[in-house]
């Protein structure tokens, strides 16, 4: 019998190997000059949006990202040339967490990437829709593959990049750790 996965969902992971001291003291750098914003964070910060950066201590990451998207794509088998529109940090002291979200605003995929994490500082979540939800959740509650789960997570690990389409909701659990959780988040256009 044949199988066709059919709406499938890409997330991508790549383990960088960035000058992560560096990022993290940009990130506090940041924090000190920047009250932030609530958006999705739950007693953590987040910056307001990074629109530059070239000339900065993010600038490498960039350059890695922009590699990864044209990868994304020629997957996707998207034209375009992935633009960054903006970015933003993330510092999440233990017993902070990321609400369920999604990007909007014209984002097609949106990108994070762990400065600081560490094994109980919070995995990312990614959900389904509602009504698949409610249907895995009733008919098969130990669901455990990518056909039949309603949820699926990936462990912060510092140095690794996760992208996925902007549209899918996902949340970052509580850090449970005893220092900061890092990120590095941020929205790509087409």
């Amino acid at each position: 019998m044949y199988l066709e996965p059919v709406f499938s969902t890409p997330i991508w992971s790549e383990q960088l190997n960035l000058d992560l001291p560096s990022l993290e003291r940009y990130a506090y750098n940041l924090q000190e000059k920047d009250s932030g914003r609530v958006i999705s964070n739950h007693g953590g910060w987040q910056s307001s949006d990074i629109f530059e950066f070239d000339n900065t201590p993010i600038e490498p990451l960039i350059n890695n990202i922009r590699k990864l998207l044209k990868v994304c794509f020629q997957t996707l088998e998207v034209p375009n040339i992935p633009v960054i529109d903006n970015a933003w940090v993330n510092i999440n002291p233990p017993g902070s967490f990321n609400k369920p979200h999604i990007h909007g605003n014209n984002c097609f995929l949106a990108v994070v990437f762990y400065v600081k994490a560490s094994n109980d500082s919070g995995s990312i979540f990614f959900d389904r829709g509602s009504l698949q939800e409610y249907i895995l959740s009733n008919f098969v509650p130990d669901g455990r593959n990518t056909f039949n789960s309603s949820r699926w997570q990936y462990q912060s690990k510092e140095n690794q990049v996760i992208i996925f389409p902007s549209w899918i909701s996902h949340s970052v659990g509580v850090n449970e750790s005893d220092s900061d959780r890092i990120s590095i988040a941020l929205n790509v256009k087409i």
